[in-house]
Order: C-alpha cells, then sequence, then structure tokens
C-alpha cells in the first residue's frame, strides 16, 4: 500500500475508507442516538439538507420529522447513497432525494435549506472552516444548522491494554498525519462564528457503545485499513499489526468491558439582515 500523503488544500480522503470495517462503525447511528440534540428545532414542512448522509440511519429519521418536505441527502461517496437509498426504501421513507455532492461546491442556490445536519464530517476534513462556511450559504437566513462532531481524545476503553492504547495513539498519529483533527469536536463554535453563524447551543456527550461492537470493528479497522497505512510510513510492522488486532478482540471477549466515545454537539443560526 502506498504512503498516505499528507493533502493539500484541494482535496479530502475520507481516512476510514468504505469497508466492512467502516460500515460496523456508522451504521448503527440513527437519529435518536446521533441527533436527538437537534430533533427539537425541526417541525413539518422544513426543507432540509443531511450532508455526509452516510448509509442513511440518521437521514430516514430527520425525513420522518420534516415530512411531507423533502430531505436532501448528500454524500461525496456513492455506496454510501446507495447503502441510503435502500435504507429509505425499507423504511417506506418516500420525501428524500439523494446526491453526489462535495461539501466545499454545494450544488445549491443561496439560501435554499431551512435546515441542516452533519454529522461527524467535518473533522474528517482538511479545511473545515471553508466546509461550514459552504454551509452558512446555503443556509436560509432565520435557517438552523446542527453539527454532531466526533473529539476522539475524551473516549474511554476499559480494560485499557497497553496494544489498545498504542492502537489509539497510531490512530491520532495517522489521523494527523493526513490532516485530519481527532479532536476536532471542541472547535465547533469557533468555526460556526468564523462562518457568519450565531451559535445557540453546544454540549458534549458520552455515548456508551456495545463492547464487543466497537471492539471487533476496531480489530477489524486496524488489521485491514488503518494498520497497512501506518506500515508503509514505517510505524508499525506486520506483527504489531496482528497483535493488536487480538487486543482488541480480547476486549471485545471481556464481560467486564466499557467503551464509550466522545462526541460534541452544536447548533447555529444563519442571521436574519
Amino acid at each position: 500500500m502506498p504512503t498516505p500523503p499528507k493533502r493539500d488544500d484541494s482535496e479530502d480522503t475520507y481516512l476510514v475508507g468504505y469497508g466492512d470495517a467502516a460500515r460496523a462503525w456508522i451504521e448503527y447511528r440513527t437519529v435518536e442516538t446521533h441527533a436527538a440534540f437537534f430533533t427539537p428545532h425541526l417541525k413539518s414542512g422544513m426543507a432540509l439538507l443531511d450532508m455526509g448522509c452516510g448509509p442513511g440511519g440518521i437521514t430516514v429519521g430527520l425525513a420522518e420529522i420534516v415530512a411531507p418536505a423533502q430531505v436532501t441527502a448528500c454524500d461525496i461517496e456513492q455506496s454510501q447513497l446507495d447503502r441510503a437509498k435502500e435504507r429509505a426504501e425499507k423504511a417506506g421513507a418516500t420525501n428524500i432525494s439523494f446526491e453526489i455532492a462535495n461539501v466545499f461546491e454545494l450544488p445549491f442556490d443561496d439560501n435554499s435549506f431551512d435546515a441542516i445536519f452533519m454529522s461527524a464530517v467535518l473533522s474528517n476534513l482538511q479545511r473545515p472552516d471553508d466546509a461550514v462556511k459552504e454551509i452558512a450559504r446555503v443556509l436560509k437566513p432565520g435557517g438552523i444548522a446542527g453539527f454532531n462532531e466526533f473529539d476522539s481524545a475524551g473516549d474511554i476503553y476499559y480494560p485499557l491494554d497497553p496494544l489498545v492504547q498504542r492502537s489509539t495513539d497510531l490512530y491520532f498519529q495517522l489521523r494527523e498525519h493526513v490532516g485530519d483533527d481527532p479532536r476536532g469536536g471542541r472547535r465547533l463554535k469557533a468555526q460556526l462564528l468564523r462562518a457568519g453563524l450565531d451559535c445557540i447551543h453546544m454540549h458534549a456527550i458520552y455515548e456508551s457503545i456495545d463492547p464487543a461492537h466497537f471492539a471487533n470493528a476496531a480489530s477489524l479497522q486496524f488489521k485491514n485499513d488503518m494498520g497497512p497505512q501506518m506500515k508503509a510510513l514505517g510505524w508499525t510492522d506486520d506483527a504489531e499489526i496482528e497483535a493488536i488486532g487480538a487486543a482488541w478482540k480480547k476486549l471485545a471477549e471481556d464481560p467486564g468491558a466499557y467503551v464509550a466515545a466522545t462526541w460534541v454537539q452544536a447548533i447555529g443560526t444563519k442571521p436574519v439582515d
């Protein structure tokens, strides 16, 4: 595998990829688990953009709330949109349209949406400020935008095997190497203000995650996706990659294990001139 370079200002690559391990990370997410802070501000009839919709678990819940209005679900990856379409069809959600879109160049007019939602997008970008400015551009004056962003520095793992700690240290190192920000959540308020939005709410939460689900996904992710990238950079080797995968598997099987992820959630509004 080629060494992952630091990105320039013209590109962004989703570091965790779109394989089985990545799907295991995100497919369980729903509007109840990751957008509950935002839904009290929504109502029927609001035109809504779900930017970075992924496999659509949150999208379907948002569409139910704002129906009969249209939800526009966008992602930069076609395979994600395909999964989201399947999920919407199974849920009977007919008020969702799907479109490939780059968050830096959204294919929408100024002031197009009453509400916009983004989850776990900004910290995967090298230029998050530009992305928030583009969100602000397509949000209507008086409109509302919700941002749910990870801040991995606060994550909890128990028991913390030295190899699990080693894998999290390597994860941070790889994120920072390619220009991502694993601590991005704490920056949300400043990003909203720089984009000209008023930040009306911001808080952090811990999301308790099934340890077996998380640890099995982490093992698969490290062995198949991130570990080989780290090896190409000279940071690790096959033996350590295998050992780290086994350490995560051991955590998954521990009846006393606990895992919690940190999320920062913010709501911004666009001033009315």
